[in-house]
């Protein structure tokens, strides 16, 4: 008896390994592809061209500690940048930059500009909407599902002394 149960046994055990097999290679190659949130990525401009300083912001943040500019091509620019320089690496996981008109921090109305991290200085293109009016850079943890910090970004248009 015990002959004729190792016999059914082996048997089953090497039927099992075949069907798992199979049924892992049937789950990868049918699963769904991983989504992926395309983020704007920032502006991908040499830094000669975007060296007239609009306005300089005071660091903010608690982990983060970000220098906020705004710059543009010259005086005159048509099209600001928005420049963060981290002073210290990101410690909170998956931070992104949103930009909210006015002096909201809700992250479901506002503009996402792009990913932060590291100790990379990003630059970032401003909406047309942040072009022409005041508003609040928000850095969000994803992760976190939260507000990390917030600052009050002005009027392109007022630095620049005039309409653009």
């Amino acid at each position: 008896m015990i002959r004729a149960l190792r016999k059914r046994h082996g048997v089953m055990v090497a039927l099992l390994a075949v069907a798992t097999a199979l049924v892992c290679l049937v789950g990868l190659l049918g699963r769904r592809p991983i989504p992926h949130q395309a983020f704007p990525e920032p502006l991908q401009i040499p830094l000669a061209d975007w060296q007239h300083q609009l306005w300089l912001g005071q660091p903010i943040g608690g982990d983060v500690q970000v220098i906020p500019r705004l710059l543009s091509a010259d005086s005159s620019a048509a099209t600001v940048a928005l420049e963060l320089s981290p002073n210290s690496p990101t410690l909170a996981p998956d931070v992104l930059v949103y930009w909210h008109p006015g002096s909201g921090t809700d992250v479901k109305r506002a503009l996402l500009l792009g990913s932060l991290g590291g100790l990379e200085t990003r630059r970032f293109a401003l909406p047309s909407r942040a072009q022409t009016e005041a508003g609040t850079l928000i850095l969000f943890s994803l992760a976190h599902g939260d507000a990390l910090a917030s600052a009050v970004l002005p009027n392109p248009a007022d630095l620049r002394g005039g309409a653009p």
